[in-house]
């Protein structure tokens, strides 16, 4: 599925994104210039930061290369580990995840519509609605563009990122709408952006 749509809800949860984890890949550590010694070091590092801050409750997307690991070792050795409920977009070394699996989620948070891609855009669906865009892949080698920024864990110091800290930076204070025919039929077609 290349996009799908998710409609969640604050209710007592926090929603968070982040991006480029990179479980079970040894070099990203040199090739990012990560402050760790050794691949252990960092899942526990990365495990802990997270679980600080999300909560059982909470709700983290992932965008992309959140494991260079098969399925079963991924679900195994990682996802256990995490405090929250996980949806994950494919990223360009997420080999884990299925061919059904999907490229780019459109979430509907509240008033909030946030575009979530492993890639940044220059332009997004819904981005004349009032939408944001999140994206990975960059490592922060990619600056933010109008409403977009990059949530992955080399931007903000290891951590998962709050949505109330994404509006912030970006200076949102308010958000837009989906037109109604998708808010009714719950799927996204190209025809729509």
């Amino acid at each position: 599925m290349w996009v799908g749509l998710k409609n969640l809800t604050s209710q007592g949860k926090s929603l968070f994104f982040t991006a480029d984890e990179h479980y079970g890949h040894e070099n990203i550590i040199r090739l990012t210039n990560r402050p760790f010694d050794t691949i252990q070091e960092m899942h526990d590092a990365l495990i802990k930061r997270s679980n600080s801050v999300v909560r059982k409750q909470d709700t983290v997307i992932h965008c992309g290369d959140f494991s260079f690991w098969n399925r079963k070792k991924t679900q195994r050795e990682i996802i256990p580990r995490l405090n929250g409920s996980h949806l994950f977009i494919k990223g360009d070394h997420d080999k884990w995840l299925v061919a059904k699996d999907q490229y780019m989620m459109i979430v509907r948070h509240n008033i909030d519509i946030i575009v979530a891609c492993h890639y940044a855009m220059r332009t997004w669906p819904f981005k004349h609605d009032g939408s944001y865009q999140v994206f990975g892949h960059s490592h922060g080698r990619a600056a933010d563009f109008l409403k977009s920024t990059d949530v992955g864990v080399d931007c903000w110091n290891y951590y998962p990122v709050r949505i109330s800290e994404i509006k912030k930076k970006l200076g949102i204070t308010k958000s837009g709408n989906l037109p109604q025919k998708v808010l009714e039929s719950g799927t996204i077609v190209d025809e729509e952006f």
